[in-house]
């Protein structure tokens, strides 16, 4: 796509240089649409959670830019031999979690394809001087995240039989749960910059960051939150795809990894499903935010802080 002669102007808000969530287009100075679409195939065999996972992790990129989503179309591939009830499980849940954001879907479009796909277009309005995007982090900042990690190698165990109930729930619940909450506190609190957790796992998410801002990140590696059971998980060799490719993709910019053994590489380069936002605030306001957060019964956990660009995006502690 960065090799078409592509038609913009100004009011095209944001570039593809900043590694953002959605695209902002500017209608007047006043009020800017907001634009992102997700879908992906099946994580889960419940048909009414998938489709609720896959609407409340489009309705995140919203969020991530500190709008709020107002519309949606649902996006959905359908084999032709889908049980009707199955179909209607999936759009139940994606309508679920839309209603829980306050999010009319007004329309949608259906194709047929050999297996599920679902997700939504979701639009979202903002005042465009009030734009939170991934490259306006600053020297100091400290770094929530709301969520914790290891959705991508719990599914994977999942398949397998390989997690217990307890622990394939507690990924559930961290799924279907909205950061619709997270995010307008964070709103409250003045974050410098907001994304994230999804596909490109931890450390993805992490570096578009760092390189959309000019700085790097310094992680504590022993304040990462994992769900429970992970590394357990991992010391039964359960893996992803997915993480194999992050680790193609991003380890080249993390310093000192080597130094570290195979349950980190896993936390950081596990993909997520639907995860938390990372937060970018200032010191003099972080116990505000964390306090306020949990007050909430939101997760949130300080788990690093941007530093000045340095040769590696991410330096492990």
């Amino acid at each position: 796509m960065f090799k078409l002669d592509k038609y913009t102007n100004d009011n095209n808000l944001i570039k593809s240089d900043t590694f953002d969530d959605a695209a902002i287009y500017k209608l007047n100075n006043e009020l800017a649409i907001v634009q992102t679409i997700d879908f992906f195939p099946p994580v889960v065999d419940d048909p009414y959670l998938y489709g609720k996972i896959a609407a409340v992790n489009a309705l995140s990129d919203i969020y991530c830019m500190g709008a709020k989503p107002i519309t949606a179309l649902n996006v959905f591939a359908v084999p032709e031999d889908l049980d009707e009830e199955y179909l209607i499980q999936i759009l139940q849940g994606g309508n679920d979690a839309a209603k829980e954001a306050g999010t009319v879907i007004i329309g949608g479009h259906t194709i047929i394809d050999k297996e599920p796909k679902y997700g939504l277009s979701v639009t979202g309005t903002i005042n465009p001087n009030n734009i939170i995007s991934s490259s306006d982090a600053k020297i100091g900042d400290n770094i929530i995240l709301t969520k914790k990690i290891g959705t991508g190698i719990i599914l994977t165990a999942e398949k397998n039989y390989s997690v217990s109930t307890e622990i394939y729930k507690e990924a559930i619940d961290s799924m279907i749960h909205l950061n619709k909450n997270a995010a307008a506190i964070a709103l409250k609190n003045n974050v410098n910059a907001m994304t994230d957790v999804t596909g490109f796992g931890l450390s993805g998410h992490l570096i578009n960051v760092a390189k959309a801002s000019d700085v790097s990140i310094l992680l504590r590696v022993i304040d990462v939150p994992l769900f429970s059971g992970f590394n357990d998980l991992i010391s039964k060799n359960i893996s992803t795809g997915g993480a194999d490719r992050n680790f193609e993709s991003f380890s080249m910019h993390i310093d000192n990894l080597h130094s570290y053994d195979s349950s980190v590489s896993s936390m950081l380069f596990d993909p997520q499903t639907s995860g938390g936002l990372l937060l970018f605030v200032d010191s003099k306001n972080t116990m505000n935010l964390l306090d306020e957060l949990i007050d909430a019964g939101e997760y949130a956990e300080v788990i690093g802080e941007v530093i000045k660009k340095d040769k590696s995006s991410i330096s492990l502690i």
